[in-house]
């Protein structure tokens, strides 16, 4: 994030006793940086069966990011694709050796409070044309953004094979 400068000036008149009738100005200036708090709400998405009830609809579930921000900030979030990402592709792990990919998606807008999109074009990611960038703040009520997450339809975890059905 960028460092704004944003001087505060104020006069200061000092005065000495009369005897000596002379007075003088000091300057008084700070620097307010740019600068957000985050605080975050998991993606739970629950129980996921690729054999029934997900063998032909995808999981969501949505999280949120909230950012409270100074004034002026023009801040960016990122989501990288996690602990047991493989490159862009994003994959959790189970209680076993199984991984289970899933995607995050943005908000179908930048308004705080936009509903999801699911399956949109629109990954969450860590770089350039990935990340969310609601503009320049004006104040610095918290701002609460969605994380749409998504499990695919039928897929079962990588590494733990599907138990047929009769």
């Amino acid at each position: 994030m960028k460092k704004a400068l944003l001087a505060a000036f104020a006069l200061l008149f000092l005065t000495v006793s009369p005897s000596f009738g002379d007075s003088a100005t000091v300057g008084v200036s700070a620097t307010v940086v740019n600068t957000c708090t985050v605080t975050a709400n998991a993606v739970v998405f629950g129980d996921y069966d690729p054999l029934a009830a997900n063998k032909s609809a995808p999981l969501n579930a949505t999280g949120g990011v909230a950012l409270a921000c100074t004034r002026g900030a023009a801040p960016s979030v990122g989501l990288s694709p996690g602990a047991n990402g493989d490159g862009s592709a994003r994959r959790m792990r189970g209680a076993g050796s199984g991984l289970l990919t899933y995607e995050l998606y943005k908000p179908s807008s930048i308004a705080p409070g936009a509903g999801c999109l699911y399956g949109s074009p629109a990954v969450w990611g860590d770089s350039a044309g990935g990340l969310l960038v609601p503009g320049t703040v004006e104040d610095r009520k918290p701002r609460a953004y969605r994380i749409c997450g998504q499990v695919g339809a039928g897929r079962p975890p990588r590494g733990v094979l599907p138990t047929p059905s009769s």
